[in-house]
């Protein structure tokens, strides 16, 4: 007996769903890791810039997002000021309504490399290591 197409669809959307969003660390059992000298902070971005990286293979269109963050708090090393000005690869924009936990190793020519940016819809921080690696 044949299953319909439409169960087989809703699976696969839902395989694509439960996939897609934002990375974030579990927040039950996932500490976040730093490097001796990154910039551990949370903060929100403004003034989104995005340049298309150049890839004939990459369907979804990556590009460097650059952006400036609204520092927030400082959990781990020393922020050089209010406004940070940062740049991440991404598929598309971050959200500017949402605070972001941010991982930032030392700047490459006064900007600041985004290793990871996870989004805090709720506002919960995952715990952070209590050294650098």
């Amino acid at each position: 007996m044949k299953r319909p197409v439409w169960r087989l669809a809703l699976v696969l959307t839902g395989f694509f769903w439960a996939g897609s969003g934002q990375a974030e660390p579990d927040q039950q059992s996932e500490t976040v890791s730093y490097a001796c000298g990154d910039v551990v902070l949370i903060g929100r971005v403004a003034d989104q810039t995005f340049e298309l990286l150049p890839n004939d293979g990459d369907i979804l269109g990556h590009g460097r997002i650059t952006f400036s963050i609204k520092v927030k708090q400082v959990l781990k090393g020393r922020s050089p000021g209010p406004i940070i000005s940062a740049s991440v690869v991404a598929h598309t924009f971050l959200n500017d309504r949402l605070d972001f936990l941010f991982v930032l190793p030392p700047p490459e020519q006064g900007r600041y490399n985004a290793q990871h940016a996870w989004a805090l819809p709720k506002g919960e921080i995952p715990p952070i290591a209590d050294h650098c690696t």
